[in-house]
């Protein structure tokens, strides 16, 4: 084995827990608890307190040419927070890339940590190895990237492992990360991990994220198991507003998720859609997605604001790059109604082995009136 942790100032540590990320002011961390740790004499324990909006530092002027011309201070403005954080384990410390550190950890196929919350309602968003260094300023990048999540805790000491079977571990110097997302832990989260190790599994083979159905897109807003997320506005996408937490009239559940489409002027593309990926923002650079071969449809609620939306087509997977999605299957075109319908794509005899695009929607910007158009999508699933 290679210890990322083992305990404490242990000289197997390999790693050092020094890179944050997403707003690192919601995150403290103490490597020595020893509240009760699962083995040895400490735990590490994570704290992520709540998300919440930041005022903007006072203004007092502006400087022109070297004269500083002065003026009222601004009233203090609240701003958008980042809803994530972070924390890498790097080698060597804060290497972001720019450093000739890391491992070579080619012999090794599996990644094995132990973690439990404070309270069970904890979730690991993702948990990612390698992935460091992008750009000319980082020309010691890690050869491979792999993630996995979100993954719920329980109050009692639980062993993960993530399956790293036939990647490129030849150089890495992000060694461990995790992630939190404020859609999983709304209220903050305290988590504590230990007994970080890379090891060889003779049984391992390269699988796909765990899946049990139904195996949703879209459930609620903030809801745990939503495995895909709609970050891939594509076309004419500026002219998307998105609300995904929409509270009046849901087809089921809490909330929905509901598309605005206001045609920009002269837009470039005659066209606009939004994709649901995994992880987020992935066209397939990323090994991501999911194998969903058990699946034999994928069923979602569909509603217009006013009727007569005209949808190009609702689809699955299509996502090409350097890990391509394995199949793509789609029904359209579609007339939306003002009431909420439900629509099945059949995926009996596709290959869905490697999904990254979860849901897709897309639309014709000649069939969009001046004023634009609304659309309402909900319980977004896969099912066997």
């Amino acid at each position: 084995r290679f210890d990322v942790y083992v305990d404490t100032n242990s000289p197997t540590n390999h790693f050092t827990p020094t890179g944050f990320m997403g707003d690192p002011d919601t995150m403290s961390v103490d490597l020595q608890d020893m509240t009760q740790p699962y083995s040895g004499g400490t735990a590490i324990r994570l704290e992520v307190t709540p998300w919440k909006p930041k005022p903007k530092p006072e203004m007092v002027g502006d400087v022109i040419s070297g004269d500083v011309i002065t003026g009222d201070i601004q009233e203090e403005e609240p701003y958008e927070p980042v809803h994530w954080s972070g924390l890498f384990w790097q080698n060597p410390a804060d290497n972001w890339g720019d450093i000739n550190g890391g491992y070579d950890l080619g012999k090794f196929n599996t990644l094995v940590f132990y973690a439990r919350g404070l309270t069970g309602d904890e979730v690991l968003s993702s948990v990612k190895i390698g992935g460091i260094g992008q750009g000319e300023e980082a020309p010691f990048a890690d050869s491979a990237e792999k993630e996995a999540g979100p993954i719920q805790l329980s109050t009692e000491w639980q062993r993960f492992s993530v399956n790293l079977s036939r990647m490129d571990l030849s150089y890495i110097s992000g060694g461990f990360c995790l992630v939190f997302e404020e859609k999983d832990n709304p209220e903050g989260a305290v988590v504590f991990v230990d007994e970080i190790y890379f090891t060889y599994d003779p049984g391992a083979e390269p699988s796909a994220r765990q899946t049990e159905f139904p195996f949703y897109v879209y459930k609620d807003h903030a809801w745990y198991m939503n495995r895909f997320f709609p970050s891939g506005t594509m076309g004419d996408g500026n002219g998307i507003t998105m609300n995904t937490e929409q509270i009046d009239n849901p087809q089921s559940g809490e909330s929905c998720v509901e598309f605005t489409y206001k045609p920009t002027e002269k837009p470039e593309e005659r066209w606009f859609g939004v994709y649901w990926q995994h992880p987020e923002g992935n066209w397939g650079a990323i090994d991501g997605g999911y194998d969903l071969s058990e699946a034999t449809r994928l069923t979602f609620w569909v509603r217009g604001a006013k009727g007569g939306e005209r949808i190009e087509e609702f689809k699955l997977g299509g996502l090409t790059g350097k890990y391509p999605d394995s199949d793509v299957a789609g029904i359209g075109p579609i007339v939306l109604e003002k009431e909420w319908k439900q629509y099945i794509i059949e995926l009996r005899g596709r290959d869905l082995s490697n999904i990254s695009g979860g849901f897709c929607w897309a639309a014709s910007v000649e069939e969009v009136p001046p004023e634009g158009m609304t659309l309402y999508l909900d319980e977004i699933r896969y099912e066997k």
